[in-house]
């Protein structure tokens, strides 16, 4: 029986899976990882990856005249999200390119949150599959100054916001965080 697979895109060497390739390694989960800070290339056959995952990182979603790799790695995000409908777990980062390639517009937040900040879920959050164990409150570390703005769309779901952000985290459909 082969192993299931998931692809991970890394942005910066800093910003690994830690202890979230601790926990897919003990459900014998096997992991791509893109390097982009390697100049490695995104396969072609992301039917064979059961899960995609996308990390942070200090750039932001429009900066693809300096990180030209961004362009391929959205495209690759709608494919794998939109048209497979696959699971994706996107992190920072991750969850603005989500957004964009969705439709949302990624904008700059009015304030920055560089720290700690109480995050609040929302109702929706509770009857969640994948995300229905957090508290109505929790802390959460950030480091960000750019956010998703909310989409209309009856795919989008917001789960949790915070003062300052009110998409903190959202879902796509069932299957894309």
């Amino acid at each position: 029986m082969s192993k299931k697979k998931i692809i991970v895109f890394q942005h910066v060497e800093h910003e690994d899976l830690e202890n979230i390739e601790v926990f897919f390694s003990s459900k014998k989960y096997e992991f791509k990882k893109i390097k982009f800070f390697k100049n490695q290339k995104i396969p072609q056959d992301l039917e064979i990856f059961s899960m995609m995952i996308v990390l942070g990182g200090p750039m932001d979603t429009w900066m693809e005249e300096k990180y030209p790799w961004l362009i391929e790695e959205k495209k690759s995000i709608k494919k794998f999200v939109v048209d497979m409908e696959k699971p994706f777990l996107g992190i920072c980062l991750g969850s603005q390119l989500l957004g964009e390639v969705l439709g949302a517009k990624i904008i700059k937040s009015k304030d920055s949150e560089i720290g700690f900040y109480k995050v609040r879920s929302n109702k929706i959050l509770n009857e969640d599959k994948v995300c229905n164990y957090l508290p109505n409150i929790f802390e959460v570390f950030q480091w960000h100054s750019y956010e998703v703005k909310k989409i209309h769309d009856k795919n989008f779901a917001i789960l949790a916001s915070s003062k300052n952000t009110e998409v903190q985290l959202f879902r796509y459909k069932k299957h894309a965080y």
